[in-house]
């Protein structure tokens, strides 16, 4: 009786441990991911501060067009395209967060993929991309294309120009075309910024956090660790 009543005691103070060992390994995991995504944005970084360049930008008509940055105060640039998770992962929650500040921001989706497939993108034959058939008054979706020039493609050229490197990309401007910040996530920015919360916080309630592979693998390891941990120190106690 006493033997069982211990082992129903240890369960809950194992319980009651892992809470806090759980949160202090994911802040760790989250600031490792912030780090490691800052780091590879410094050349991006050093943008800050200057002038976004004119880029050859065409509409889903195929016309020829220049950003308009009268919309909002801030307007986030998003260099994605079609095969990128991140990029789609990230686009799938704009919706959400751009509802109702249509004057602090807008978002400008720029794809760098070739123009017929940015085409389909929009035609209903991708059932992956239905989350786009539905227009949001400040989000908006444009075509880099740098045609001219045979011997490099659109990311080679943005490399070039912006040393844009990986995908996704933000780049923030003010309404003069001033770059603002650089942030690894736009989704981030825009709660963090505006809605003024903890940047921690919004990344455990952000839904693509915990589809991410890397938070799954982190979650299993962190609770194998955390059970040899107690197990360890449990014995070494009773022994």
């Amino acid at each position: 009786m006493i033997h069982m009543a211990f082992k129903k005691n240890n369960r809950l103070i194992k319980l009651l441990l892992f809470i806090p060992f759980f949160i202090a390994a994911f802040f760790c995991f989250f600031q490792l991911k912030k780090y490691r995504l800052q780091s590879k944005r410094q050349a991006i970084n050093g943008l800050v501060g200057k002038p976004f360049p004119v880029l050859p930008l065409e509409d889903k008509n195929g016309k020829t067009v220049s950003l308009d940055l009268s919309r909002s105060d801030n307007t986030i640039v998003d260099f994605w395209f079609r095969n990128c998770p991140g990029c789609i992962a990230e686009m799938r929650q704009f919706t959400g967060v751009l509802k109702g500040k249509e004057k602090n921001i807008t978002v400008i989706s720029i794809s760098i993929d070739p123009a017929g497939l940015w085409q389909k993108t929009f035609d209903g034959s991708t059932p992956a991309f239905s989350f786009l058939s539905k227009p949001v008054d400040n989000w908006h979706h444009l075509l880099v294309n740098f045609n001219g020039a045979a011997d490099k493609n659109n990311a080679e050229h943005l490399a070039e120009i912006l040393n844009v490197t990986s995908f996704p990309s933000y780049f923030v401007l003010d309404k003069q075309g001033i770059i603002r910040a650089t942030p690894p996530s736009a989704v981030n920015y825009i709660n963090t910024s505006l809605r003024k919360e903890n940047e921690f916080w919004v990344f455990l309630e952000s839904s693509a956090t915990w589809k991410s592979i890397q938070t799954i693998v982190f979650v299993i390891l962190c609770m194998l660790l955390y059970n040899t941990l107690f197990n360890f120190i449990s014995k070494r106690k009773t022994a």
